[in-house]
């Protein structure tokens, strides 16, 4: 089911929780809203299922303008951070509990709800559990009964709202390599909402990445990782070294050039970011070139097979994070205090286009 959504606007009060959003999500595709606290995220995916109204602009479905209809008429699957189970009903029952209470003349009989039930049960691998109560299930397990629940009324849609958010970790990284290989085999259009960026990247074919209630920037894990569209996505996905000064053909840094691309006459003032990430560093113990920079080592951390490093270069206030293999970190044979040079193997500058204020990436 192929869902297209066009200029959406919704507002609470004073808050606008979406400004203008349009998206297109291609039949049978796995999608991750990503976002920080107050994106627009939640709102968006409530207002795909009919649990919210949009103050203005459109929900197509497959062509069809669904924006007026009811929650009932959407044959959504929604899935909560919380589960929502009914407490007082057994596994079977909850996941029965959408089917029994369709309107009389769509309601299934009694044994298809068994068989439907018990196919479901059997597919999200706890067929085991069905006469037992919520509250003897493990939070993993409750969750994946939330999901057969949710697929029990053969949804077209499947929504997902940071289904794995009040797991720990280890479970989380359980449940969505299984959620992935679910989706594979169902093939059902779903969309999720995480503000976890390594599960999203892990589990969805794109990446739709909001802020302040508008989209960033769309595409697929490696696309917006590797190409981010914006600041914003540079600096919300994982770890990065901000760089601000005289931007011409390159950055200048500790009075050292660092070369890029960018061949225009910039600087921070007029509107210009550089960026690096920890692992785009060379470190050396000497200068071989002029594009290297001169720093001193303050902080080193060994975690499993990479060592996270902080220096302190001139003239600038913030620490820059450089992480190394620990065999490479090894060989260098230095410690805290030492005096290392730097080199950038990749640069990403961004440029402020003051007529309609937005950015241009440019790398190297």
């Amino acid at each position: 089911m192929s869902i297209k959504i066009e200029n959406v606007r919704k507002s609470f009060g004073n808050f606008h929780a979406l400004d203008g959003v349009n998206l297109e999500i291609p039949s049978g595709e796995l999608v991750a809203l990503l976002g920080p606290s107050g994106s627009g995220k939640t709102t968006l995916l409530r207002i795909l299922a009919g649990l919210e109204a949009a103050d203005s602009g459109r929900i197509l479905v497959e062509g069809r303008d669904t924006t007026e209809d009811h929650v009932r008429e959407r044959q959504v699957g929604f899935v909560f951070q919380h589960y929502a189970l009914f407490r007082h009903l057994t596994i079977f029952e909850n996941v029965a509990y959408g089917l029994r209470v369709k309107p009389r003349a769509t309601r299934p009989d009694k044994d298809y709800i068994h068989s439907r039930v018990t196919e479901l049960l059997k597919l999200v691998q706890l067929d085991w559990l069905g006469d037992r109560y919520p509250a003897q299930l493990s939070g993993g397990q409750r969750q994946r009964i939330a999901l057969a629940r949710a697929l029990a009324v053969e949804p077209r849609l499947l929504l997902l709202d940071e289904p794995f958010g009040a797991l720990d970790a280890k479970v989380r990284l359980e449940l969505r390599h299984w959620l992935r290989r679910l989706h594979d085999d169902l093939g059902i259009t779903s969309v999720f909402v995480t503000h976890d960026q390594e599960e999203a990247m892990e589990v969805s074919d794109r990446v739709v990445i909001l802020n302040a209630g508008q989209i960033e920037q769309v595409g697929t894990p490696e696309e917006v990782y590797d190409a981010p569209a914006t600041p914003f996505v540079h600096e919300f996905l994982g770890l990065t070294n901000l760089f601000t000064g005289h931007l011409r053909q390159e950055v200048l840094a500790a009075g050292r050039n660092v070369k890029v691309t960018e061949e225009t006459a910039l600087d921070d003032k007029q509107g210009a970011h550089a960026y690096v990430r920890p692992y785009d560093f060379e470190v050396s113990l000497q200068a071989d070139g002029e594009d290297y920079i001169p720093a001193e080592l303050r902080f080193a951390q060994t975690i499993g097979n990479i060592v996270r490093l902080q220096f302190i270069i001139p003239g600038r206030e913030e620490p820059v994070r450089v992480e190394l293999e620990k065999t490479k970190f090894r060989a260098l044979r230095v410690g805290i205090g030492a005096k290392l040079f730097l080199k950038p193997r990749h640069v990403q500058i961004f440029v402020k286009d003051r007529k309609d204020a937005a950015w241009a990436g440019t790398g190297s």
